[in-house]
């Protein structure tokens, strides 16, 4: 009989108390999630943006407050959920991409994840800083004339 995984605990608030931006380390924990494990994050507030990175992947989102300036977040998954897959990214209702935030989500990619990120307008100043020797891309514009742009790891043969 196989037992489920400890859940895989990350505590955000020591680096939002120095500026640092937990993105890129949430994503790595991410990454690192075992079928079935659950992830458990602490933030000194409701990161809802991320609540439908996880959610996109099957993940069920639930939020506890024990303290006034701790709010603890446990991503559950289904059992469809797919940790490292198909990861999306809407910067469609801004005029501005956040160029490190996608650098830094790229980097996080499994070999068989996806990126997809919604824009207004075609990025191709952005594709332009895309590494092309690691990663593959396919941009078409959608039906509501915004731009999706699909990211994918390239793999060596």
């Amino acid at each position: 009989m196989q037992s489920t995984p400890e859940p895989l605990c990350f505590d955000a608030r020591p680096l939002l108390a120095k500026g640092i931006e937990p993105f890129p380390y949430i994503l790595e924990y991410k990454r690192r999630l075992l079928p079935g494990q659950v992830f458990q994050l602490l933030a000194p507030f409701q990161p809802v943006p991320l609540y439908s990175v996880f959610e996109a992947e099957g993940y069920a989102v639930e939020v506890n407050q024990p303290e006034p300036d701790c709010w603890e977040i446990r991503f559950t998954p289904s059992s469809s959920a797919t940790p490292g897959r198909g990861l999306e990214i809407d910067f469609s209702g801004t005029q501005d991409v956040d160029e490190s935030q996608l650098a830094d989500t790229l980097r996080s990619l499994g070999r068989d994840s996806t990126l997809k990120v919604l824009t207004q307008e075609r990025p191709d100043a952005l594709l332009a800083t895309v590494d092309s020797e690691a990663f593959e891309w396919e941009c078409e514009s959608t039906e509501s004339g915004r731009w999706m742009t699909t990211f994918w790891r390239v793999v060596a043969d």
